[in-house]
């Protein structure tokens, strides 16, 4: 692979680094809307909402970081 990836005739050839970063956002946004809070906004003052944002990723980050038991070496 080159410094740009193909995506076929009609897309724009982009750097493979960013398309890896947006690729990794877009996962996480979607591990984020299996959140009920989160997916439906029902809070509504900002701050609260971020608080959700937070627990939310906080939660996410702490499931990718256990290893199931039979991911162990």
């Amino acid at each position: 692979m080159g410094d740009d990836l193909d995506r076929g005739a009609d897309s724009l050839p982009v750097p493979e680094a960013q398309f890896h970063r947006r690729s990794a956002v877009e996962r996480f946004v979607g591990k984020w809307k299996q959140f009920w809070a989160v997916a439906s906004r029902y809070d509504n003052r900002d701050y609260i909402f971020n608080g959700t944002l937070t627990v939310a990723a906080t939660v996410i980050w702490l499931r990718d970081t256990v290893q199931e038991p039979s991911e162990a070496p």
